[in-house]
C-alpha cells in the first residue's frame, strides 16, 4: 500500500472521528444551550416589564394558527385606518409573549425589528401594559452610527417612551416640545430616533391587538418562568 493511500486512510479516520465528537460534543451541550437561552430570554423580557413574574408565548388553538395571528397582526399594524401610523414594511413583528403576575395577564412583551435605520434593521423588545402603556423598551440588536445613532441604545433616550400617561402614538421633534407623545430627537440621528419611534408605535399597535384577542384562545401550558 502506497504512502499516500495510507495518508488518505489516516486524514478520513481523523475527519469521521472529529466529526463524531464534535456530534457529541453538540448533544451534550444542546440542553444547558438551550437552557442559557431560554435565562436570557427571559432576563430581556423582565428588563422591559418588571412587574410580570413569568411570561407566556403565544400558541393558538382553533381556526387562526400562529402563523395566521402574526400575519393579521402585521396587516393591522400596517393599515391605513384611523389610528395609523405605519405603512406596510416599515416595522416586522419578531415575536410576542404575554406578561403575568401572579396568574394575571399585565400586557405583552412584543419583539419587533425597524426596518428604517440608518445604518440598516433595529431590533428591540417592547413592554406594553394591558392598558396600553409602554413600561419599558430594550435594544437587542443595532448598527447605527458610533457617538450618534448608537445612542438609541441608552437609557437616557430610551426612558422616553415610558408612560404615565396613554398616547395614541409618539412622534419626534427637534424642539423639545413638552407632551407625553413627544420624543426628543438624539443630535445627528433624527433618522435613527424615527426608525425606533416607528417600531415602538408599531409595537403598541400590535399589542392592543393581541391583548383584544382575550386568554380564552390561548393553549394551556405555554408558560415560561424565570
Amino acid at each position: 500500500m502506497s504512502q499516500m493511500v495510507k495518508n488518505t486512510i489516516k486524514l478520513c479516520v481523523i475527519t469521521l472521528v472529529a466529526g463524531i465528537l464534535l456530534g457529541a460534543v453538540y448533544e451534550v451541550t444542546k440542553v444547558p444551550r438551550k437552557k442559557q437561552e431560554e435565562k436570557t430570554q427571559q432576563q430581556a423580557y423582565k428588563k422591559v416589564f418588571s412587574q410580570a413574574d413569568s411570561f407566556q408565548e403565544l400558541s393558538y388553538i382553533g381556526q387562526e394558527d400562529e402563523e395566521q395571528v402574526y400575519k393579521s397582526a402585521q396587516e393591522y399594524i400596517g393599515s391605513k385606518g384611523e389610528g395609523a401610523v405605519l405603512t406596510e414594511g416599515e416595522v416586522r413583528i419578531d415575536k410576542v409573549v404575554y406578561a403575568y403576575e401572579k396568574e394575571e395577564c399585565k400586557g405583552c412583551v412584543v419583539t419587533v425589528t425597524s426596518k428604517e435605520g440608518f445604518g440598516g434593521d433595529i431590533q428591540f423588545t417592547v413592554g406594553v401594559t394591558k392598558e396600553g402603556m409602554i413600561s419599558g423598551v430594550s435594544v437587542l440588536s443595532i448598527s447605527e452610527t458610533a457617538g450618534l445613532g448608537m445612542k438609541a441604545k441608552e437609557n437616557s433616550f430610551l426612558n422616553q417612551y415610558k408612560q404615565e400617561e396613554k398616547v395614541a402614538q409618539f412622534t419626534v421633534t427637534k424642539k423639545e416640545e413638552e407632551g407625553a407623545d413627544k420624543i426628543d430627537a438624539i443630535s445627528g440621528a433624527t433618522i435613527t430616533t424615527n426608525a425606533v419611534t416607528k417600531g415602538v408605535n408599531g409595537a403598541m399597535k400590535a399589542a392592543g391587538y393581541f391583548m383584544s384577542l382575550g386568554n380564552s384562545s390561548l393553549q394551556e401550558g405555554g408558560e415560561t418562568n424565570e
